[in-house]
C-alpha cells in the first residue's frame, strides 16, 4: 500500500464506514483550530476579518474594504450629523452602489422619510380626509423641497 492512490481511496472508504474515526478526527480538527485561535492573534484576526467580510456581503452586498474605505472617506463619522461613530454603525447602501454609514438616530430618520415619501399619495389623503390642514402643508413643503413635487400645491387655496 505505497502507492497514494491506494492509500488515499484506503482511508476515504474507513473514513466513510467508520463514525467513531469520523467523530474523533471531526475532534482532533476542533481542538486545533480552537488551540491556534486561542494562542495565535494573526490566524485569529483573519478568522475574525473573513466572519466580517462574510456577513457584510450577505446583509449589504459589500466587503470589509468597502465598510473601511466608506469610514475613512467620512473620517469615521456619521455622513448626516457627522458625530463620531460608535460600535454600531449603520450601513445605508443607496441605488447607485455607493455606502453610507450612519448613526442610529439618522438611520431610523432616513428610514421614516423613505416611508414618507414612498407612501406620500396615502399621506396627503389621509391628511385631507382629516382635515389636517397644517401637516399637510409641511408634507408639501418637505415634498417641494426634495423635488417630488411642483412649487403650486392643490390645497395652496384652502
Amino acid at each position: 500500500m505505497n502507492d497514494p492512490t491506494d492509500q488515499r481511496s484506503y482511508f476515504k472508504k474507513r473514513y466513510a464506514e467508520d463514525p467513531e474515526l469520523r467523530a474523533r478526527r471531526q475532534q482532533v480538527g476542533n481542538d486545533d483550530r480552537r488551540r491556534r485561535y486561542a494562542d495565535d492573534p494573526d490566524y485569529r484576526s483573519r478568522c475574525l476579518r473573513s466572519c466580517r467580510n462574510t456577513r457584510l456581503k450577505r446583509l449589504y452586498g459589500i466587503t470589509v474594504d468597502d465598510f473601511d474605505a466608506a469610514f475613512a472617506a467620512q473620517r469615521g463619522a456619521c455622513a448626516c450629523c457627522h458625530k463620531k461613530l460608535g460600535r454600531v454603525v449603520r450601513i445605508d447602501r443607496h441605488e447607485s452602489g455607493r455606502v453610507g454609514l450612519l448613526c442610529t438616530p439618522c438611520f431610523k430618520q432616513v428610514d421614516i422619510l423613505r416611508h414618507v415619501l414612498e407612501h406620500a399619495e396615502a399621506f396627503e389623503a389621509y391628511f385631507e380626509r382629516w382635515g389636517m390642514t397644517t401637516q399637510l402643508e409641511r408634507h408639501h413643503a418637505l415634498l417641494r423641497q426634495l423635488g417630488r413635487m411642483p412649487a403650486q400645491s392643490k390645497t395652496e387655496g384652502l
